[in-house]
């Protein structure tokens, strides 16, 4: 099996938000925190080691660009960041807006219920998301 971000870097998603130089940005399917995404490096890459300088500091640049659009369009208390890639070993950025009433407000986003939200709502919160990123 192929790694899933690689795929929809290629083939696209419904829940796209964003492609810039270096990432592509989806909205997570999980939205336990309301506009929670995932920036990926838009080539397969499993450590930030391995990015040259000029990638790596658009990579941190494009995932604060869209931490900026999250923050302009939903108005979050707070933004939580992580780079893992314990699941899938693919360069990736979680941005998890926190809300002060999101039922672990001052703990950490994990771990957490899985809520999905309808096709209907994906698409609201991807064209907001998109929106403050025009803002900006």
């Amino acid at each position: 099996m192929g790694c899933r971000w690689c795929e929809i870097i290629k083939n696209g998603s419904d829940d796209e938000i964003a492609r810039l130089k270096h990432t592509v940005t989806i909205l997570n399917k999980n939205q336990s925190f309301k506009g929670r995404v995932i920036v990926m490096l838009n080539r397969h890459v499993e450590n930030l080691s391995e990015l040259s300088e000029p990638e790596r500091n658009g990579f941190f640049s494009e995932a604060v660009k869209i931490a900026n659009a999250i923050n302009t369009a939903l108005k979050p208390a707070k933004l939580n960041y992580a780079l893992l890639g314990n699941v899938i070993p693919h360069l990736h950025w979680h941005i998890i807006p926190r809300y002060e009433d999101d039922g672990n407000w001052g703990g950490p986003p994990w771990p957490h219920d899985n809520e999905e939200i309808s096709n209907d709502e994906t698409e609201n919160l991807v064209l907001k998301i998109q929106n403050g990123l025009a803002d900006k």
